[in-house]
């Protein structure tokens, strides 16, 4: 996988966690506890994912900088 595949996803869930974000900062959000509980779910899901896709990134930059040394 490439920094550039990597960077493409981490832009694609910070999106996504913008997006629920914003809709969670609206009080009528809460008024509906099934889908709130449900967007609350995915939102921790996306976290997780970018934080797993900033990890690779993370690892792939470290070994391109070895590799230019």
């Amino acid at each position: 996988k490439s920094i550039a595949h990597c960077e493409k996803k981490i832009a694609n869930f910070e999106e996504e966690i913008e997006e629920f974000e914003k809709l969670m900062a609206d009080p009528d959000f809460y008024k509906n506890d099934a889908e709130s509980k449900d967007m609350f779910f995915k939102h921790g899901q996306v976290k997780t994912k970018l934080d797993a896709k900033m990890k690779e990134w993370e690892d792939l930059s470290e070994e391109l900088d070895l590799l230019g040394e």
